[in-house]
């Protein structure tokens, strides 16, 4: 599912963005994950779907929500309402960045 991390992890590296907080949720594969960025922006804390019992990787991150967030990606689909506020948080961490995001992330 996380053909674009490492190219999206890349990016978040160059700038600055970071997971901020992962906690384990019910069922186990999931996570609530919270995005910083500088200088000082983060985002809501929101659901990351992943197998296994490793960390969450802010590329493996990105790329979900990015997939989210454009509804991209089917079986993860989400309710419109809840798609658009995590498109809103993408922008506000993202900025004049996001295009860029979602070129790596293949949804644009």
């Amino acid at each position: 599912m996380f053909r674009h991390s490492e190219l999206l992890r890349r990016l978040a590296d160059r700038d600055g963005v970071t997971i901020a907080r992962a906690d384990r949720t019910e069922p186990p594969e999931g996570w609530l994950v919270r995005l910083t960025a500088p200088p000082g922006r983060t985002t809501a804390a929101r659901p990351f779907r992943a197998p296994g019992e490793e960390p969450p990787r802010v590329g493996d991150v990105l790329e979900q929500w990015l997939s989210i967030a454009a509804d991209h990606h089917p079986p993860l689909a989400v309710p419109a309402p809840a798609r658009a506020l995590l498109a809103a948080d993408l922008h506000r961490l993202l900025g004049p960045l996001l295009p860029e995001y979602l070129t790596a992330a293949g949804v644009r």
